[in-house]
């Protein structure tokens, strides 16, 4: 009799264990797919940065011409305020993985699958960190140039600062602080490279956009969840 309480102390007792684990599991996964559809959405939002690239295009051919008589300074002050340093970064919502991965919860998660998408995600998200970290390096190296070139002075009425789009009819015709060719065609270099990093920031992206919204169908299906 003794034995008989015992193994069904230790049958409740496990019983109750299992509950435990499989409600923390619903919790997590909760927890996980509400990150997930948040960063889906960040992540549309940094892909309309597109519009920038393509502005980035116009800033190229001016500074490409052959000689600054050539160029349109107007536009180029234009461009190079409104477009060159205005993005929107990515912040990944990482709460859930690193309870999962770090907290030692991952073993909660029972459908394997979920976990082998889990990991490849964190894997994808560490390299958009650095592709990330690669556009801004080429932002900041970008910025350091182009204050060699342009003038602040030329947006600034009364001592106060304009829009951008006031240097396109000022009255002011806006100057090069530098006659340097070189210098000028090395910047729009720069700016080349910058545009590259980004369009490879976000084909990342829209492969991270992907990967979320299948793990978001899979975890759906696999836990009954709407």
């Amino acid at each position: 009799m003794l034995f008989l309480a015992v193994f069904c102390g230790f049958l409740a007792e496990n019983q109750r264990e299992h509950f435990v684990e499989n409600k923390r599991e619903i919790i997590l996964v909760r927890s996980l797919l509400k990150d997930l559809e948040a960063d889906t959405a960040n992540a549309y939002a940094c892909l309309k940065d597109t519009v920038r690239i393509e502005k980035l295009d116009s800033l190229l051919e001016i500074l490409y011409q052959p000689a600054i008589d050539k160029m349109d300074l107007r536009k180029a002050y234009f461009f190079n305020r409104r477009f060159m340093f205005s993005w929107t970064p990515m912040d990944f919502n990482r709460n859930t993985i690193t309870q999962l991965k770090y907290g030692g919860n991952m073993r909660l998660i029972k459908n394997q699958t979920v976990v082998d998408s889990v990991n490849g995600l964190e894997l994808l998200m560490i390299s958009l960190d650095e592709q990330q970290q690669a556009v801004k390096d080429g932002m900041f190296y970008c910025e350091q140039l182009g204050n060699e070139i342009f003038s602040w002075a030329f947006f600034r009425v009364d001592g106060k600062l304009q829009r951008s789009d006031f240097i396109l009819t000022s009255k002011i015709p806006p100057r090069f602080m530098t006659n340097d060719i070189l210098l000028i065609q090395k910047y729009a270099n720069s700016i080349n490279t910058l545009r590259g990093r980004t369009i490879n920031y976000h084909l990342q992206l829209k492969d991270y956009i992907t990967t979320n919204i299948d793990l978001i169908r899979r975890i759906k299906k696999e836990y009954h969840l709407k």
